[in-house]
């Protein structure tokens, strides 16, 4: 892949996705803001990479919910065809449900990062150690090559280090990224990621000779995402 098959915005999500023609990109693999309390109450808003996070949640537009609906439609807008990879936690899960299968009547799947050290929040609650990635897609859209591609699930420990690098809170593992970019595109496609964080979508992409497309408003996040994807190349 060379620099021409690389487009990025730093720029809001929304704004770019209106200017995206209809029916032109391939594949959606994004990873939107979780719903979370953004309000001050809870021990994560005081966790300081995390407070910082919340707060461009905040600024960003966000402050009252990621919207599922209308981001939903500008996706379904842009691609060929349904093809939609969105992280989320567990509370988002059933309004993502709800859209696409409940009003959309997609196909999907539910695919799991399972992490090993997840933070000690331990509170006689569950610990939040899974992170959930929906699949939505249109009818004979994802075709693994192999078992190992196949498995809905993918079993790490955070990479610290990683997160402590790039300054993300919530970086995914680019290992689990790159088998259902496989599954779910050919090479030469075009992929986008409108919420691109620090480029893991990115680097997956360059990794498997898919055309990327991301968008970043935090301005050092794109400068982190740059460096990554262009070191691809």
């Amino acid at each position: 892949m060379t620099g021409s098959d690389i487009t990025l915005y730093n720029e809001n999500a929304m704004d770019v996705l209106k200017r995206i023609p209809s029916h032109s990109i391939d594949c959606i693999f994004t990873d939107p803001p979780y719903d979370v309390d953004i309000q001050g109450g809870g021990w994560l808003s005081k966790k300081g990479r995390f407070k910082k996070a919340l707060g461009e949640v905040k600024e960003n537009g966000f402050g009252d919910g990621y919207d599922i609906v209308g981001y939903g439609e500008e996706f379904l807008r842009v691609c060929k065809e349904p093809n939609i990879f969105v992280w989320c936690n567990k509370k988002q899960i059933p309004k993502y449900l709800n859209y696409y299968l409940g009003r959309k009547n997609l196909n999907f799947e539910i695919l799991t990062w399972h992490r090993t050290n997840p933070m000690p929040a331990y509170s006689r609650k569950y610990l939040t150690d899974t992170d959930f990635l929906l699949y939505f897609k249109g009818k004979g859209v994802c075709n693994p090559n192999c078992y190992e591609d196949a498995k809905t699930f993918y079993v790490s420990p955070a990479n610290k280090k990683e997160r402590n690098l790039y300054h993300h809170p919530t970086i995914k593992p680019v290992e689990f990224i790159e088998p259902h970019i496989r599954n779910a595109t050919d090479e030469g496609m075009t992929v986008l990621d409108p919420f691109m964080g620090s480029g893991s979508t990115g680097v997956a992409c360059l990794r498997n000779n898919r055309k990327f497309i991301g968008v970043e408003i935090n301005k050092d996040y794109m400068e982190i995402a740059k460096d990554r994807i262009y070191k691809e190349i």
